[in-house]
């Protein structure tokens, strides 16, 4: 990935996405998190990679992730679908935070 917007916080979600880097890519970890990354400098210099921190996006920064959307630049992962009345196993895989990409509620 050219750039990859961490927004999950969790030890896996971090990692795989500093991992999926193509070169001088950037890792961009937005918010907060209890969470700690043990990643070693070397990989992020002979990639040329680097990261990036925020608490929160700026209006152009959504502006910018909304266009990128719509030219079909960014890919979600489906994590999983739920029937409506399943929303309770939905949100216990996001409390647990095992979910890796986005989880769809369909309904009945």
């Amino acid at each position: 990935a050219d750039v990859f917007f961490e927004l999950v916080g969790t030890t896996d979600t971090m990692t795989a996405g500093i991992r999926s880097l193509a070169p001088r890519g950037r890792f961009v970890s937005t918010g907060y998190t209890d969470q700690s990354l043990s990643i070693h400098p070397i990989d992020f210099i002979l990639s040329e990679t680097s990261l990036v921190s925020t608490v929160a996006a700026t209006r152009t920064d959504l502006n910018d992730a909304i266009a990128m959307a719509a030219r079909g630049d960014l890919v979600v992962p489906l994590a999983g679908s739920y029937p409506l009345d399943g929303i309770a196993d939905a949100l216990s895989a996001l409390r647990s935070r095992s979910v890796l990409g986005r989880q769809v509620l369909i309904p009945s």
